[in-house]
């Protein structure tokens, strides 16, 4: 009886192992694809990029209403998630605008982009101390460092690249990467709280659109007050 449990255990590990590097596929095959795709779509500007923004801002909020509706505060929490999805994306929108917007959008978004490959990755290779156990079991600190200095480097790489690289935009990068890694506790905490694991799962590999964008939200509202305080807005 008992070597029937344990390779009934074994036989869960093993699916459980290949069920995560089928996803972990996927995820690559779809950032891959993805990316490219944002970025030319950002570069386009105009209407194309405020299109882009509308369909994410009404799939992000569609999952959030779906995921507290039947909550008690329901309505409140609603209005919560229109500001805490809109107003970021409406930021988006005047970054774009701005004289070098093309370059500080792609810039925010590349570290993005990079604080959370690198700490997926990270946490698979190092990570063994939760960060944040009572909301994701998964995160690492190990993981969570690993995004904020591989983010910051190559968002200073990028500004190196585009002469932007100063005593007053240094700080843009290494608190775009460390806004990433806290808007994507906040939106792991928010899942933790309605008992649910993904958002969605409109996007295959990632979950839903909430959880692509979640670190993405607060880079904004970051990115924005810093390069605003700066005087580059």
């Amino acid at each position: 009886m008992s070597s029937e449990i344990a390779r009934s255990k074994a036989d869960t590990a093993i699916e459980k192992a290949l069920r995560r590097e089928r996803n972990l596929v996927t995820r690559l095959i779809v950032g891959f694809i993805g990316a490219p795709l944002v970025l030319f779509i950002v570069y386009s500007g105009g209407a194309l990029f405020s299109a882009l923004l509308a369909l994410i801002g009404v799939g992000g909020l569609l999952e959030f209403r779906k995921m507290v509706v039947r909550h008690p505060g329901a309505a409140r929490m609603t209005l919560f998630g229109l500001a805490y999805i809109g107003v970021p994306l409406c930021l988006a929108v005047w970054l774009r605008a701005l004289p070098e917007g093309l370059f500080w959008t792609a810039c925010l978004l590349l570290t993005n982009w990079t604080t959370d490959t690198a700490a997926y990755f990270g946490g698979r290779v190092f990570g063994w101390r939760p960060l944040a156990p009572r909301i994701s079991p998964n995160k690492t600190l190990e993981g969570a460092l690993t995004g904020w200095i591989a983010g910051a480097v190559v968002g200073l790489l990028i500004l190196l690249a585009g002469s932007h690289l100063s005593a007053q935009t240094v700080l843009f990068p290494i608190l775009i990467a460390l806004a990433v890694i806290l808007g994507d506790l906040f939106e792991s905490a928010l899942k933790r709280h309605y008992a649910i694991k993904d958002a969605s799962q409109i996007i295959p590999g990632h979950g839903g659109v909430l959880d692509r964008i979640d670190g993405t939200l607060f880079a904004l509202v970051i990115g924005a007050v810093y390069l605003l305080a700066i005087g580059v807005g």
